[in-house]
């Protein structure tokens, strides 16, 4: 429920007030991370005597982890809803090319708010994930450490498809590819504190060649 509130504040924000969307979103993910942060005055919140709730992210189905699961489930239903639906494929019309869209009688708002209220409902789930995986809330700011990964993440799972638009298969497969990176990286001896530039250092080679592949396709905007 917070996360589907946050996506349409969100949402708010760029229909109403025409802000850019990339600010919008890190805008409000800085107050909620502000507010999380007044709101425990700093402390970790742990939990105990959850059993069902641990599960989430600890638990196992067999020797399969749940959360594996969780992940193969949730890829599936969000690829299926974006490719194979009309709610997904006008939300890529609205986002990809927003004058065509308009011009097929495709209205922006709605599509809008189902991308951001649907993109906050994801994230909420991996927020409750990460919470049963660690026994409660964290002290820290913990999100903020997965956004260079996340956006690494959109944008070289892009260049895995020919037309060069962001996906969620692509996206998962890059995913796993820059996580096993960072574990093979520390296995090897390289400082968990130089994994932050390493990370950044992949976004820029992976928009680099977002952008390459959107112009050898036509396409010059790649945000």
């Amino acid at each position: 429920m917070t996360g589907l509130v946050a996506g349409a504040v969100n949402a708010a924000l760029v229909l109403i007030f025409g802000m850019p969307a990339f600010v919008a979103t890190l805008g409000v993910m800085f107050v909620a991370m502000g507010a999380t942060l007044l709101y425990n005055g700093g402390q970790a919140l742990t939990l105990a005597n959850q059993p069902a709730f641990f599960f989430i992210g600890q638990g196992y189905v067999g020797p399969v982890p749940f959360v594996l699961l969780l992940l193969l489930a949730t890829t599936a239903i969000l690829h299926f809803v974006l490719k194979r639906t009309r709610l997904g494929l006008r939300m890529y019309a609205v986002g990809q090319n927003l004058v065509a869209a308009e011009l097929r009688g495709i209205g922006r708002a709605r599509y809008a708010t189902a991308s951001f209220m649907l993109g906050g409902l994801v994230l909420g789930l991996a927020g409750v994930i990460l919470a049963s995986y660690s026994y409660g809330a964290s002290a820290l700011a913990t999100g903020i450490d997965f956004l260079i990964s996340a956006l690494a993440a959109a944008f070289l799972g892009s260049t895995l498809n020919k037309a060069g638009e962001l996906n969620v298969v692509g996206t998962l497969i890059a995913a796993l590819f820059l996580a096993s990176l960072s574990n093979g990286l520390i296995l090897i001896g390289i400082s968990s504190q130089a994994l932050p530039g390493i990370q950044g250092l992949v976004l820029i080679l992976s928009i680099a060649l977002g952008v390459i592949h959107k112009r050898g396709i036509g396409q010059v905007l790649i945000f």
